[in-house]
């Protein structure tokens, strides 16, 4: 597909904005739905957790699905730094999601097994999700400040 107008841009950078707010949305959940689990220690209903697990992991991949096809848009438009900036974007996210699964293991464990060891490690994790979190961030701005451009071309173009 390949889209030409600067407006028809702006809303690919619209509809960017929308599924990262749906992805912020879809962590809330299930870390709602982790602590639901973690509350019926020792008697897990692993049943309703792997439900949830398959929901979000389905949630995220149509999300990323979406967020490649608007980067490979901005790329086919000779956009390359938003391109850019949406594939680190996606890559750090896709991080951010392999350190949230590995940080539940970990709560989980400690529950089960407690022992100082597993809160230093639930500590690091969450430090690193905290700087990717950060580093996501700063490449939204970065994102913004690169479609600038955008914004001054559909101005002109009305």
């Amino acid at each position: 597909m390949s889209v030409t107008t600067s407006v028809d841009l702006i809303n690919e950078l619209k509809r960017f904005h929308y599924l990262e707010a749906e992805r912020v949305e879809t962590y809330g959940l299930f870390e709602e739905g982790f602590r639901a689990y973690l509350k019926g220690a020792p008697n897990y209903n692993l049943q309703m957790y792997k439900e949830l697990v398959n929901e979000i992991t389905t949630t995220f991949l149509n999300i990323s699905k979406d967020i490649i096809g608007i980067k490979n848009i901005f790329e086919e438009n000779g956009q390359q730094a938003i391109s850019e900036s949406v594939s680190k974007i996606q890559s750090l996210e896709q991080k951010k999601l392999q350190l949230t699964a590995d940080l539940q293991i970990i709560r989980q464990k400690e529950i089960d097994e407690p022992y100082d060891a597993l809160a230093d490690e639930i500590k690091e994790l969450k430090s690193k999700i905290s700087q990717i979190m950060e580093d996501i961030n700063d490449e939204i701005e970065t994102l913004k400040y690169n479609s600038e451009d955008l914004y001054t071309a559909e101005g002109g173009a009305t």
